[in-house]
């Protein structure tokens, strides 16, 4: 009677295992097909040949599930070419962990209820055409570690509720139109922060005191900014700073000895050349510990120039594949030469110029002669 008992109290239990699980991938489905309502256009036509009520959601393209739960954690759609909006529903994906729709068109704001997603611990919407405000919701993502914003139309200022998300490892705003002061005491609560990169931006005032508390910072990027005033002194405290790209601000820039020093322009100038022309950027996961984009380029050099840089700028079967290959080995070699370990070694801003012109002049006779 006791066995009956227990075998009945198991098959109920399984039951409502069953149907509570029937509805959370009933929710994670609904989520995801509104999400598809909102998106426009779709010119190779991913998600309405396969994100369809005939295919399990675990089966759709770009959607990863965990296999104990059979919920959604991994939404995945890059460079797809999608148009439309990011569906309020993706707050309701309650076991994501990974969200990346980078290199679409989405417009629109980021939605409030992204901030709902408390597993997340990657969040990439950049190179996109998102406006608005960086969301103050994001700073109940406790558990991200990857934010990147980056290349989409942004405005406002950096949200200080970021700074609760101590487990952030990169923040990448770049290429935005983010304005006001750096926040203050930013640092203190992100220990763990790795890469902070707000180039090309409309920042303004001076850099803030207590950059040196964000202790494991090995890459900062401020570049193309409105930034005024000196370095604070306490940045030279940053012991694992690797990568610090200043440029073109009104920054008085001084080195370990209190020399007033411009090398900082130049070098900020030569990772812009390898990133325009590689289409990296020196966060990309290619990157790992001491093997970073200038070393990648400078392995490249001399014969390996057409693995590094971008699939879109030549081909090796072109008319003018020999012409452009010089040209772009030279820029690889004069943007090295501005990234050089020892800033009283690196190239002039004037020396650039005339190289710069050089290398076009080369590059038109060369392409006319051929």
């Amino acid at each position: 009677m006791v066995s009956r008992t227990i075998i009945i109290a198991f098959l109920v239990l399984l039951m409502y295992l069953s149907v509570t699980n029937a509805s959370n991938i009933s929710t994670d489905e609904a989520s995801l097909l509104a999400f598809k309502a909102q998106i426009t256009s779709d010119p190779n036509g991913i998600l309405s040949k396969n994100w369809t009520k005939g295919t399990h959601i675990c089966n759709w393209i770009g959607i990863s599930c965990s296999k104990k739960h059979q919920r959604v954690t991994s939404l995945v759609l890059t460079s797809f070419g999608f148009r439309g909006s990011i569906a309020i529903e993706i707050g309701n994906l309650s076991f994501l962990n990974k969200l990346d729709v980078g290199n679409n068109s989405f417009h629109g704001q980021i939605p409030d209820e992204i901030g709902s997603l408390r597993r997340l611990n990657f969040l990439s919407l950049q190179m996109n055409n998102l406006t608005g405000q960086i969301p103050e919701s994001l700073g109940f993502l406790t558990r991200l570690q990857l934010l990147d914003l980056s290349e989409n139309d942004l405005f406002g200022n950096v949200p200080f509720s970021i700074s609760n998300v101590s487990s952030l490892k990169i923040i990448d705003l770049g290429f935005n139109r983010i304005s006001g002061n750096l926040p203050r005491g930013f640092c203190t609560r992100l220990p763990n922060l790795q890469g902070l990169f707000l180039s090309k931006n409309q920042l303004a005032g001076q850099i803030p005191s207590g950059l040196n508390q964000c202790t494991q910072l090995i890459y900062l990027s401020l570049s193309y900014n409105q930034l005024t005033g000196s370095l604070p002194r306490d940045m030279w405290n940053l012991t694992k700073l690797r990568e610090l790209y200043l440029g073109w601000n009104n920054i008085t820039e001084y080195g370990s000895e209190g020399k007033v020093s411009t090398k900082g322009d130049v070098y900020s100038f030569g990772i812009l050349l390898m990133e325009t022309f590689t289409r990296k950027s020196p966060v990309d996961d290619l990157f790992v510990g001491d093997f970073t984009l200038k070393r990648w380029i400078c392995q490249s050099l001399p014969n390996r120039l057409v693995d590094v840089v971008d699939i879109n700028l030549f081909s090796l079967d072109e008319e003018n594949f020999t012409s452009k290959e010089r040209c772009f080995k030279s820029i690889m070699e004069l943007a090295l030469e501005c990234t050089n370990d020892l800033p009283e070694e690196r190239i002039c801003m004037e020396d650039i110029t005339l190289r710069l012109k050089k290398i076009l002049t080369q590059f038109l006779q060369n392409a006319v002669t051929n």
